[in-house]
Order: C-alpha cells, then structure tokens, then sequence
C-alpha cells in the first residue's frame, strides 16, 4: 500500500462541486433503501407475530428520529420518551427519568 501525500491549505479557496446529471443512482438507491425498510419491517413482525407499526408510520417515525438526531448536535440535552438524555462533557450520554 502506497502513501497518499495530501496537501495542505494555507489560505481560503473557492471551489465549484457540480452533481452528477442523472439522478436515476439516487432515484434507485432511495427506492431499494424504501423497500428494504418495508421489508425489514414486515419479517420482524412476521417473527414477532405481531404488528409493531402500520406501514404508513414509517416514514413520520423515521423523520422524527433524525430530527431528534440533529436536535443532539446542537443542545446538552433531549427529552425522549419520559427521560432526558444528556451529553456530558466527555462525550458519555446519560438518561434521567423525568
């Protein structure tokens, strides 16, 4: 394995990035990653012999997720489902029950 020397910047620079013309990879990729979810999610309940959310809730709970995600790179603390998760100085997450 060869060495890669990566220059480095001593001063700001513009760029230009310009995406791909075809979207079809994206299109693609979006409708696999939709169907594998939907079929993840009907083996677990297949195994589960039970139902754990109507299909139509997928995309809200995942969206709510990421919100949450995010709502964590920016505050100390969340509330989630009765407990408040917090980021303490050394990086650990800890949870208090409200």
């Amino acid at each position: 394995m060869s060495d890669v020397l990566v220059p480095t910047v001593t001063a700001p620079f513009h760029a230009t990035i310009t995406p791909p013309g075809s979207k079809s990879l994206t299109n693609r990729a979006l409708v696999l990653a939709a169907l594998a979810r939907v079929t993840l999610k009907l083996r677990v309940d297949l195994v589960a012999g039970a139902s754990s959310a109507p299909l139509w809730m997928l995309l809200p709970r995942d969206i709510v997720s990421l919100a949450t995600f995010l709502a964590g790179l920016f505050a100390r603390s969340i509330d989630w489902r009765g407990a408040r998760l917090r980021m303490e100085r050394d990086g650990r997450l800890s949870a208090e029950r409200e």
